[in-house]
C-alpha cells in the first residue's frame, strides 16, 4: 500500500534529532532530546478525553480542515527483538557471544500525520506542509528548532516543507478504515494472466529461437537430437521471464491506490459524528410515539441538523463532548 491511499495521505517522517549540549530557559545544561521531549509534553492536544476536556487550549493541529490523526513522538533506539533463531542441533556456536545489534546514530523525532489528499499527489503533501507552517509554526518550532537541519534550513513556508520531505519514508501500511461498503479491490482475471504468460513465452522463445536457427543454419546437423533438445529447453526456460512479467503486472496492480471513500474527508467525518450523536438523543426521545409524530419530529430533525450540509451543525475537529447524549 503507498503512502498515498484512499484519498489520504499517510506522511510518514523521522527527523534526527541533535545529541550536542543546549542550555534550558532556566541555565541548566540539558540534552536536545530532553528539550524535544518537554517541548512535546506541553504542547497542547486533541479534546479527546474528559481530562483534556478541560485544558484551556486545544491542539494546534484542530487549525485546518484536513488533518485526521497526527502523532509526534520520540525514538531513542529500535528493540531489540533477541538473537536470530537458529536450529539448536545444528548451529552449537557459543551464545554467551552477543550478535550484532542494530543501533540508530541519534535520537528521532516521528512525525505521522494522515490528512485529506483527494487526489493522490506530491503537491498536496507539499501544500499541507506549507500551511502547517503558515498556521502552526509558532507551537511546533519548540519541538522541530532541536532536529539536525531545521534551524538552517526552514525557514519559510516552502523551506519547511522541503525538510520535512527530506525525512519522509514511505508509508508501507497506512491504515484506513473509512469505506462502509464492499470494496472492489483490484484483480486480474484468468484470461488476462493466461494471456500475459502465453505471449511473454512466445515472445522470448521466438527472439532466442530466432538467434539459434540463424548460428545453425545450414550446418548439415541444423536439425538433429542435440538441437531439437536445446529447442525444448530454451522453450521450458522461457517460462521464468514470462512468470517474472506476470509477477510484476500483479504487483504493479496490488501497489494501485484504494480509490477515495465516500464522504471520507474530514468535514463529512466530523459531520457524521454529530449527527451519530444527535440520533442517538433522537432516538431516545422518540421511544414509543406513533407513526404521525415520528415522521414529523424526523423530518424536523433532518431540516434542523442540516444532514447534508458538513458547513452546518458539526462537531469541533479534535473535540469529542463528554457530557453525556445532547437532549
Amino acid at each position: 500500500m503507498p503512502t498515498f491511499d484512499g484519498g489520504h495521505c499517510f506522511l510518514t517522517a523521522l527527523l534526527p534529532i541533535k545529541t550536542g549540549e543546549v542550555v534550558d530557559n532556566s541555565g541548566m545544561a540539558c540534552s536536545p532530546v530532553h528539550m524535544v521531549r518537554d517541548a512535546l509534553a506541553i504542547l497542547p492536544t486533541a479534546h479527546q478525553s474528559p481530562v483534556t476536556c478541560t485544558l484551556p487550549v486545544d491542539s494546534p493541529f484542530t487549525r485546518d480542515s484536513k488533518t485526521h490523526f497526527a502523532r509526534l513522538a520520540v525514538i531513542d533506539n529500535v528493540i531489540f527483538n533477541g538473537r536470530r533463531t537458529t536450529p539448536t542441533l545444528l548451529d552449537q556456536s557459543d551464545r554467551t557471544i552477543p550478535q550484532p545489534l542494530d543501533q540508530l546514530p541519534c535520537p528521532y523525532l516521528m512525525v505521522v500525520i494522515d490528512f485529506d489528499a483527494p487526489r493522490g499527489i506530491d503537491a498536496e503533501l507539499r501544500a499541507y506542509l506549507e500551511n502547517m507552517w503558515n498556521t502552526m509554526r509558532i507551537d511546533l518550532e519548540p519541538v522541530f528548532t532541536h532536529c539536525h537541519g531545521y534551524a538552517e534550513n526552514a525557514h519559510t513556508a516552502n523551506n519547511f516543507a522541503n525538510y520535512i520531505i527530506s525525512c519522509q519514508l514511505e508509508t508501507t501500511m497506512p491504515f484506513n478504515d473509512y469505506w462502509s461498503v464492499p470494496l472492489k479491490l483490484p484483480t486480474i482475471s484468468p484470461g488476462v494472466l493466461l494471456g500475459t504468460l502465453i505471449c511473454s513465452w512466445a515472445v522470448v522463445t521466438a527472439a532466442v529461437l530466432a538467434a539459434l536457427i540463424g548460428l545453425q543454419w545450414g550446418a548439415a546437423s541444423a536439425w538433429s537430437v542435440a538441437f531439437i533438445l536445446e529447442v525444448v529447453v530454451i522453450a521450458i526456460l522461457a517460462l521464468i521471464p514470462a512468470a517474472y512479467v506476470l509477477y510484476r503486472l500483479a504487483m504493479r496492480r496490488g501497489a494501485k491506490p484504494f480509490p477515495v471513500a465516500p464522504n471520507s474527508d474530514l468535514p463529512s467525518i466530523l459531520k457524521a459524528l454529530y449527527l451519530q450523536r444527535q440520533l442517538i438523543s433522537f432516538a431516545i426521545r422518540m421511544q414509543g410515539q406513533n407513526n404521525a409524530p415520528l415522521h414529523a419530529a424526523f423530518g424536523e430533525f433532518l431540516r434542523q441538523h442540516k444532514v447534508h450540509d458538513p458547513s452546518g451543525p458539526t462537531q469541533a475537529a479534535g473535540t469529542i463532548l463528554f457530557k453525556g447524549i445532547e437532549s
